[in-house]
């Protein structure tokens, strides 16, 4: 068995081994993407990918148990419109000196509502963007 179908197959477990600890969940983002989140701690998080092509364990800062979403632009007054026609919540957008864009991100649950705003009925979209969220979506309604 490898580590991702061990990981799926015991994730119950592995939350009730770490339930009087720090760690606060453990989510299945994709099929093989992992997150940990921590309470009472520092650490945002740990991000456990174990893609194939090009696995990964990543530390997080950011609570975030979802994922993100980033939006660029390069007009700052696209993005806060964006913003308020699509009823979001407020966020610094910041601004790439180097390459004169902006951009605002999000993390959390409430990504998961942005992206459906973004995909649930789209007609046009990214195929690779639109997978993304198909994988969010699966992954927050089991």
């Amino acid at each position: 068995m490898n580590s991702q179908n061990y990981l799926s197959k015991h994730i119950e477990n592995l939350d009730k081994i770490f339930k009087n600890t720090y760690l606060n969940h453990i989510h299945i983002l994709t099929n093989c993407d992992f997150e940990l989140t921590f309470s009472k701690s520092s650490l945002g998080g740990i991000i456990i990918s174990l893609n194939n092509d090009k696995p990964f364990i990543e530390l997080t800062k950011e609570k975030y148990e979802i994922g993100r979403l980033g939006i660029c632009s390069g007009s700052k007054i696209f993005l806060q419109e964006l913003v308020n026609v699509m009823n979001w919540k407020q966020n610094k957008i910041t601004q790439d000196k180097r390459s004169n864009t902006y951009s605002i991100e999000w993390a959390g649950y409430p990504v998961y509502n942005m992206l459906s705003d973004l995909y649930e009925n789209a007609q046009i979209y990214l195929d690779r963007k639109h997978l993304k969220y198909i994988e969010i979506k699966n992954a927050v309604l089991g």
